[in-house]
């Protein structure tokens, strides 16, 4: 938005993570990733208004009917199932994002048929244990 020809406001987009499949995943990393429990609180209901009406703008510039394709209750339904997903990304991903650099983060993958990837973190000092534990709080 500009007013008197300046720069008033300004929304960056990063789309380094961005999917190909459910839109709904990007969505909740952006939720989960990026906002705290509190904004969510707040803002979660109108972030999801936004996303579906931008989204449905964007199909008509298509000629799309966004209700044949992906109805509303479809959306707010997948967005209830996916919430894991929102869960288990961010807890993976942020430790990274929210560690110091002198934060340890170790890695063992144990051999199939476990496939399983253990994390052994280190004692943060950062405020990685206190956004882990909103987070486990929105989510009970």
């Amino acid at each position: 938005m500009q007013e008197d020809g300046k720069i008033a406001d300004m929304v960056p987009l990063d789309y380094q993570i961005i999917n190909h499949g459910s839109p709904l995943i990007d969505l909740l990393y952006f939720c989960f990733g990026a906002t705290d429990r509190e904004f969510r609180k707040k803002y979660l209901e109108h972030l999801k208004d936004l996303y579906f009406s931008t989204m449905e703008q964007f199909l008509k510039y298509f000629e799309m009917d966004i209700q044949k394709y992906y109805p509303r209750e479809e959306f707010e339904d997948l967005f209830k199932k996916r919430l894991d997903f929102g869960l288990f990304t961010c807890v993976w991903y942020l430790q990274f994002n929210l560690a110091e650099d002198d934060e340890i983060v170790m890695y063992q993958r144990c051999n199939f048929p476990k496939s399983v990837l253990e994390i052994r973190i280190k004692e943060f000092k950062s405020d990685y244990k206190k956004w882990l534990k909103n987070l486990l709080n929105g989510y009970i």
